[in-house]
């Protein structure tokens, strides 16, 4: 049978990861999902940490497995968000352009004809 710290060094490593995951959040990245990804992290290492007082204890051990998942799920929504986001502000930009075009295509030719092309 393993060590019951077989566990909790598991535990950590995933901490570990999830820590480098939320690190590839894009650099323009909010100051509130900034906090709010700091906190799912901060959760997560609180519930491994809470591991170490019982390392073999299950309700510690699935409540630390809990909070890492929950972090990483909530982190993935959030920089998938965050690039549709970044799609739709894009997006956006290009038709203010074409807008601004065609707005300016008309003026300058007296009519509003072009604006119905």
């Amino acid at each position: 049978m393993s060590s019951p710290w077989a566990a909790v060094d598991l535990l950590m490593r995933e901490l570990g990861s999830l820590r480098s995951d939320a690190r590839t959040l894009a650099p323009a990245t909010s100051d509130s999902i900034t906090a709010e990804v700091e906190w799912l992290i901060a959760s997560a290492a609180q519930a491994v940490d809470d591991t170490i007082t019982g390392p073999d204890s299950e309700t510690l051990l699935l409540g630390a497995c809990a909070a890492i998942v929950e972090a990483r799920e909530r982190i993935t929504a959030m920089r998938a968000t965050t690039s549709r986001s970044e799609t739709l502000v894009k997006r956006s930009v290009e038709l203010r352009r074409q807008s601004a075009r065609l707005l300016y295509d008309s003026i300058r030719g007296g009519t509003g004809d072009k604006l119905a092309e």
